[in-house]
């Protein structure tokens, strides 16, 4: 199982602590060559709340959620990013992602994900980039999931609409995927709503739907609750083992 990276995030918000190296401020940018040997460069990453337009105003930056985060990202490693709840953690990992919400924008920075800029993308080209490419693990794994859809429709249509794959090959695909995080009935399981199913397969159901579509680079927003620490440390745990198995770099 590979180890985190000595480059680990501490606090991701605005008491961010990097070593003097990873200061984006403080070094000068690398050339475009290489930062793109990494799988994921981001440099000087700035996110910050968006204030609403007016009709004689666009919309402007407000508070500073994120500041001058920098890290590099190999294939098949890790990096976590650490701190108190509101630190910038998940915004970090949205920016990333490309699934900020529109009360929030990256206001300085770059993200190089594959050689590609990120930072000024549309949305809709960062959904085609991304889309095959990064799978995300929302911190509310249940509330990630809509109570009235089987687990097959829910994990078979994303890869229907993002990878091109027809029905038959969508639900092969789906098993596959609920059978690689170990649960023993996948079929039984695709057929099920989730309101039919224990909180322990819940987890595993959203990791595979995570890693149904194969993705270079995983964010896992996983949330320190002491109330559920040995469930969460079992997700973790299930999510290691499939990165050193995978080889997809994790967040």
């Amino acid at each position: 199982m590979n180890q985190l990276r000595d480059h680990t995030v501490i606090d991701a918000g605005s008491k961010s602590s990097f070593s003097q190296r990873e200061r984006a401020d403080q070094d000068p940018m690398p050339s475009h060559a290489f930062r793109a040997m990494a799988l994921l460069d981001v440099r000087g990453l700035t996110v910050a709340t968006a204030r609403p337009g007016t009709r004689d105003r666009a919309a402007t930056p407000g508070e500073q959620e994120v500041s001058r985060v920098a890290l590099t990202l190999m294939q098949g490693e890790a990096v976590a990013l650490v701190g108190e709840s509101g630190s910038g953690m998940t915004a970090t990992a949205l920016a990333i992602a490309g699934l900020l919400p529109p009360t929030k924008t990256v206001t300085n920075g770059s993200i190089l994900f594959n050689g590609q800029e990120l930072v000024g993308l549309s949305r809709r080209a960062q959904a085609r980039l991304l889309g095959a490419n990064i799978g995300y693990l929302p911190p509310d794994l249940l509330g990630s999931l809509d109570p009235t859809r089987t687990i097959l429709s829910q994990l078979a249509t994303p890869l229907r609409r993002r990878l091109g794959l027809d029905r038959p090959a969508a639900r092969a695909r789906t098993l596959k995927a609920l059978a690689r995080v170990g649960l023993d009935s996948p079929e039984v399981v695709a057929l099920s709503y989730p309101g039919d199913l224990s909180p322990v397969v819940i987890q595993r159901v959203a990791v595979a739907a995570a890693l149904s579509i194969d993705p270079e680079l995983l964010i896992a927003a996983i949330p320190a609750d002491p109330a559920h620490a040995r469930p969460l440390a079992d997700l973790l745990r299930l999510v290691r083992a499939l990165q050193s198995k995978l080889q997809f770099a994790l967040i």
